[in-house]
């Protein structure tokens, strides 16, 4: 623009000077700022006209924060918003805009409140933030092969360490399960674990009020459910009826069976989704579309009688069409049928008979044989889990303690231990 060029409300650049500058309101010199390589440009402008802050960066993005969001979301050092809507619906307009040299932006507000953004504040938010973005560590995939390459965790060292136990908490957000070793025979692992997390265990109607689910596998034909027979348990989710779903499951072998077989099966749901959509996307769209009879009928000794039942998808969406839950569950689905998807009922059965395959492969599904005292820690809306058949030798059984957290806990605990190494 030219140097003697004036717009009202508007910004112009003077390159001898540096100087940017904000009529009528406020004048600022230029300065730079740092979000890891970003800087600022420019305020392309500060318009209270315009009911909002316009902002160029160094690689050339533009980016508009509307004044009634910056004032609703002013950085408070509690981390909580104090203002309430009734207060910031009628602030839309500055009295003054000034960027200082201590990288930041101060907004005057009418009434003489000032309010200060740091340049990093503005540039993380700056083209708008993903849903799950917050989460601390990434997912990463995996397959049969790379998930016996992952570290093991001793259980003790996880209660004594603080930074070991970060360490686990990343990987089990990052790949969805954590392998724990010298947990010991005993019930009362389950409550340390949830000590760990922060957190509680989840009762559930398998559990009653103890929060502990006794899964007992013996050469018996008495029991109604392959949880608890020696024939192969194929690849599931836990309790795929809960409108809120088992987020976090803990499996801790008390006792193994001694016989042959009984090697823990472990796969990547997401992972194998995920090569679904990218090579049979009708087949991908019936799975995440469709929604499917669930249903568990029955009673536990000394917990609750229970008859549930719901309609999901195998694979559930969010608004993003990123996964969110893969529900596999042979022994909790039911005959019914949607109505107004009963056209579609072959198509789904070739679509669901593909991924079912695709899950059970070589490629995708890990065994893993746990030992006494072993446990592991599963994100059970990624991680699918099951068992091989054994072959029992005489008065074998093999004893399961399973516990249930929230994942709440569990990044809440990450980001506690990520703050205090920080602040070391």
């Amino acid at each position: 623009r030219k140097q003697n060029q004036t717009i009202r409300y508007g910004v112009w650049y003077r390159p001898r000077e540096q100087m940017l500058c904000i009529t009528q309101r406020s004048l600022a010199r230029r300065i730079i700022s740092h979000y890891r390589t970003l800087t600022v440009n420019q305020v392309v402008s500060a318009d209270p006209g315009d009911k909002k802050l316009t902002l160029q960066w160094s690689n050339n993005e533009v980016t508009s924060f509307p004044y009634v969001y910056l004032l609703d979301n002013e950085p408070y050092a509690t981390g909580r918003r104090l203002l309430t809507a009734r207060e910031t619906k009628s602030v839309l307009q500055p009295e003054e805009v000034r960027l200082s040299h201590n990288e930041s932006v101060t907004i005057t507000w009418p009434g003489g409140k000032q309010s200060v953004y740091p340049m990093t504040w503005l540039a993380e938010r700056r083209n708008g933030t993903r849903v799950n973005e917050h989460q601390t560590k990434k997912r990463e995939y995996w397959d049969a092969e790379s998930l016996l390459e992952r570290p093991k965790f001793d259980f003790r060292r996880l209660q004594e360490d603080k930074q070991y136990l970060l360490n686990m908490l990343l990987q089990l957000q990052s790949h969805g399960f954590a392998i724990l070793k010298n947990g010991g025979n005993g019930p009362d692992t389950g409550p340390e674990i949830a000590k760990l997390l922060n957190g509680a265990i989840r009762p559930t109607y398998y559990s009653g009020g103890s929060g502990v689910h006794v899964v007992e596998v013996i050469n018996s034909g008495s029991k109604n459910s392959v949880a608890y027979l020696p024939k192969h348990f194929c690849l599931h989710c836990d309790i795929a009826t809960y409108h809120y779903p088992i987020e976090v499951a803990i499996l801790h072998c008390s006792q193994q069976m001694a016989g042959e077989g009984g090697e823990t099966w472990l796969c990547d749901s997401f992972h194998a989704a995920e090569q679904i959509r990218e090579e049979h996307p009708v087949h991908f769209r019936l799975l995440s579309t469709v929604p499917i009879y669930w249903r568990d009928v029955g009673g536990e000794p000394g917990a609750f009688k229970y008859s549930v039942e719901n309609w999901y998808p195998i694979i559930s969406v969010d608004f993003d069409v990123q996964i969110e839950m893969v529900r596999i569950s042979d022994h909790m689905r039911g005959s019914h049928f949607a109505n107004e998807h009963k056209d579609k009922l072959l198509s789904w059965y070739e679509a669901y008979f593909n991924f079912y395959n695709l899950i059970h492969s070589e490629q995708y599904c890990a065994k893993y044989k746990m030992q006494n005292g072993d446990m592991l820690i599963l994100d059970n809306k990624r991680v699918l889990h099951g068992r091989g058949g054994v072959v029992p030798l005489p008065n074998d059984f093999r004893l399961l303690y399973v516990y249930y957290c929230s994942w709440r806990d569990v990044v809440t605990q990450t980001k506690v231990l990520q703050q205090h190494f920080n602040a070391l």
